[in-house]
């Protein structure tokens, strides 16, 4: 998802399907922000890496999935998930869902 802060904000979302690199067990997802200040890339404000400002969280599973990579799906472990998520501006909640396959 992008936003343009120069814009008044309104309701946005977005999905990535994720394929897994590697088998084993999921425990959840990282998530992060990159926040660039201006269209050059001339104004940034450095607090993480790359001198870039971001901003970084973790969406923990209930319970662990068993992942694997391409093929995998016949032996009943997940080999992707698709990652959804909706901003609502009027609340600043950030809803995210996933679907394993």
């Amino acid at each position: 998802m992008e936003f343009d802060f120069t814009k008044q904000i309104s309701p946005c979302h977005g999905k990535a399907q994720v394929e897994f690199m590697e088998s084993g067990i999921c425990h959840g997802f990282a998530l992060w922000i990159d926040w660039v200040i201006d269209a050059e890339n001339k104004i940034v404000v450095s607090t993480g890496p790359d001198k870039r400002y971001w901003k970084q969280g973790v969406k923990l599973l209930a319970s662990p999935v068993a992942v694997g990579i391409g093929g995998a799906e016949r032996t009943g472990i997940c080999c992707s998930t698709l990652v959804e998520a909706s901003f609502d501006p009027s609340s600043g909640e950030l809803n995210i869902q996933h679907t394993f396959s």
